[in-house]
């Protein structure tokens, strides 16, 4: 196995200052030319008299977690983009505290508040108008897939929504992911509509 030459370098530096590397990750190369990645624990042994005698260290090849982790953060980074961009509201809820754990942007702007200020907060009478213990989902397990539901804002207001719900599990928690679409000018449109007839 092969280390670059700066990667060498900052080893030995490290190791001369504190006497010891611990995690120390570079790029090694094989003799067949494939690049893996290594962590590298090394520390001076020393003799009675304090002189140093020799470096002793424990390599463990990490390409594999470092390619699950790299593919863990383009997911996320995927992931975090269609939510940044979708036009749908999106919000999950702690099934177990019903706060709610995160929000997309379009849901903020449909509730009349940032993130900062609807992450944290209760679902109940905040954006859903059920009571605390009378949740549609979690208390009364009814299911909700295209279902016409009220929207509370930020300011009160009530706005008509077509609302999807379905429990998930994230990062080991039990969810709710709702997914909801602003149908309140349509449903205006429409009382206009019977009003005029």
């Amino acid at each position: 196995l092969y280390a670059d030459t700066a990667d060498r370098t900052r080893f030995w530096d490290i190791l001369a200052q504190s006497g010891r590397v611990l995690n120390y990750e570079l790029n090694l190369k094989k003799k067949s030319g494939a690049i893996v990645v290594a962590s590298l624990h090394a520390h001076i042994v020393y003799a009675d008299d304090g002189r140093p005698l020799a470096v002793e260290g424990v390599i463990r090849d990490v390409t594999e977690q470092k390619q699950a982790e790299e593919t863990t953060r383009q997911t996320r980074e995927r992931t975090e983009t269609i939510l940044r961009t979708i036009q749908s509201g999106v919000v999950v809820i702690d099934c177990d505290t019903h706060t709610i754990a995160e929000v997309n942007p379009a849901a903020a702007a449909m509730i009349g508040a940032s993130p900062q200020e609807i992450v944290g907060r209760l679902c109940h009478q905040f954006i859903c108008p059920a009571k605390r213990g009378a949740c549609p989902i979690t208390d009364k397990g009814q299911a909700v897939d295209n279902a016409e539901r009220i929207l509370l804002t930020l300011q009160g207001e009530k706005k008509n929504i077509l609302k999807t719900v379905v429990p998930v599990t994230l990062e080991g928690r039990n969810c709710l992911l709702e997914t909801f679409v602003d149908i309140t000018r349509l449903k205006n449109a429409e009382q206009e509509l019977r009003d005029t007839n």
